[in-house]
């Protein structure tokens, strides 16, 4: 009987297992089309997916916070200032940019013009705003 390995949830080829499928069953046939909209479908289930993992965190943090405040080897900090800061930052400065896909959605527009075009992406900044103040 083959070794156990326990530590096989958290490791590069479990994410790769699951990942890979996803990506060439669900996202690869959406990017495939030629206009934006068969991005619609994607862009909900984004939105749906982040709200149900903000939803998963502010519902369990409360079990998890009585558990391990008061573990041994436990430091509880706000913020934590190390090289690690860095990336984070590329990570929240990506996280807001929109101009990727500004110029497909802008040429997808009926009617394009900057009225517009500033509407939606202020809806996009104030959507990605709502859920990294949650997450």
């Amino acid at each position: 009987m083959p070794k156990r390995d326990d530590d096989f949830l958290e490791s590069f080829e479990f994410r790769l297992c699951v990942n890979t499928p996803i990506a060439a069953v669900i996202l690869l046939p959406l990017s495939l089309k030629r206009d934006m909209s068969s991005l619609a479908f994607a862009g909900v289930l984004s939105v749906a997916s982040v709200f149900y993992a903000a939803l998963v965190l502010v519902v369990e943090m409360p079990f998890y916070w009585n558990e391990y405040r008061y573990a041994p080897g436990t430091e509880l900090r706000a913020a934590v200032f190390d090289a690690n800061i860095l990336t984070s930052f590329s990570l929240v400065f990506f996280a807001y940019t929109c101009q990727m896909s500004l110029m497909p959605v802008y040429s997808e527009l009926v009617r394009p013009d900057y009225r517009r075009i500033k509407k939606i992406v202020t809806r996009a900044m104030l959507t990605d705003f709502f859920f990294y103040c949650i997450i």
